[in-house]
């Protein structure tokens, strides 16, 4: 081969690698440099219970209103379900669960606030996965939302049901606003 295209094919061989080098696929670019997404806590508290029972389970309006919520485009992103052993929240939360193929988390019912602290500061630390949904009671609903940093005022009758709170917390784990909304009405 003579010089000329010798040289011209070592050139172009040269220009290819040193552009190859210099181009970093976006799958490579460091985690640091990505900002971290807010994360969703959506709480709500059990659907409408049945009567006469020590551990009622949902009436048959609260399985329609535990249906309408695994239907609800925000818990679309839900992967982590927490509920507490009571029949009435575990079904509000099996539509969902059995929807997406996320097995609920129980804990123990508790309206003491160093649990539900304790509870708050695992959501806020990122230990639980994607989107959160805990289901709880009249009196502890409230209580989780202010130890996740949220209003302090909110108040629940024992015949308020439907009502869900999604929390947005910042990617430190900080409370960063609030929406009421209602579902299945």
């Amino acid at each position: 081969m003579p010089v000329a295209p010798r040289i011209l094919a070592v050139a172009t061989l040269l220009s290819t690698l040193l552009l190859a080098g210099c181009a970093t696929p976006s799958s490579q670019t460091p985690a640091m440099d990505e900002p971290q997404p807010e994360r969703t806590v959506l709480v709500t508290r059990h659907a409408e219970k049945g009567r006469f029972s020590a551990d009622p389970s949902l009436s048959e309006r609260g399985v329609q209103r535990a249906e309408a919520l695994s239907l609800l485009p925000v818990s679309e992103g839900v992967r982590t379900i927490i509920t507490t052993q009571f029949k009435r929240t575990i079904e509000t939360a099996q539509p969902l669960a059995d929807r997406l193929g996320v097995e609920p988390r129980v804990i123990n019912a508790t309206a003491r606030p160093n649990d539900l602290r304790s509870l708050a500061e695992e959501i806020r630390d990122g230990a639980t996965k994607g989107t959160v949904l805990v289901v709880g009671h009249s009196n502890t609903v409230p209580m989780i939302i202010a130890e996740l940093g949220g209003p302090g005022d909110v108040f629940l009758t024992e015949e308020d049901y439907g009502d869900l709170f999604i929390l947005t917390l910042d990617a430190d784990g900080n409370f960063a606003g609030i929406e009421r909304t209602r579902y299945g009405d």
